[in-house]
């Protein structure tokens, strides 16, 4: 994001922009956070939310190396970029994991807080399924996500998205996407920095 579209965000009304932290591998795609951005963003007045994110859209994704090569990662930005100790970390999960899925989803969790306990606050993104589960015990934070298991079926005729959705028990939620995503904060500590 470049300083004229931070002023337009800004004078447009939005608080805050969620960047991402990504892998080596990635970060010619436009999606790292730089030292330049955030200098820019918190110029223009506006709050950061770090992702950490290469794929995230498979099991395969989440065993446990990954979680601890993801967090030292993470760990690794964050620290470059001077993001304050004890802010909070999302970790992407970007597809609707299986009934059978969901325990490797947990170790996964379980090896990144390994590594930032007393660092790094976690947040989860994910569906509703993901983030309460997630919650319980490993992060302090979620971010709700659109229904991710079916497009074709509405979030509206997702049980579990409506009961968490109803219970507010996320910090943002996924609102829309045209151009680029709309995402709600509805807590005053919803992982900014």
């Amino acid at each position: 994001i470049d300083s004229a579209v931070a002023s337009v965000l800004k004078n447009d009304g939005y608080d805050f922009v969620i960047r991402y932290y990504t892998s080596l591998s990635n970060q010619e795609t436009g999606k790292l956070l730089k030292d330049t951005e955030v200098l820019r963003l918190h110029n223009a007045n506006l709050k950061i939310v770090s992702v950490y994110q290469d794929y995230g859209n498979n099991i395969s994704d989440f065993t446990n190396e990954k979680a601890n090569l993801h967090a030292e990662r993470a760990m690794e930005l964050a620290e470059g970029l001077d993001q304050p100790k004890g802010s909070v970390i999302y970790f992407g999960v970007d597809f609707s994991p299986s009934s059978s899925e969901l325990n490797t989803i947990v170790q996964y969790f379980n090896a990144v807080k390994d590594k930032l306990s007393g660092k790094y606050r976690i947040g989860v993104y994910g569906t509703a399924e993901v983030c309460d589960l997630i919650t319980r015990d490993l992060a302090s934070h979620s971010w709700l996500s659109h229904n991710i298991r079916n497009s074709s079926t509405s979030i509206e005729g997702d049980p579990a998205y409506i009961l968490y959705d109803s219970q507010l028990k996320y910090d943002i939620r996924f609102y829309n996407s045209i151009e680029f995503d709309y995402d709600t904060a509805i807590n005053d500590d919803y992982g900014q920095w």
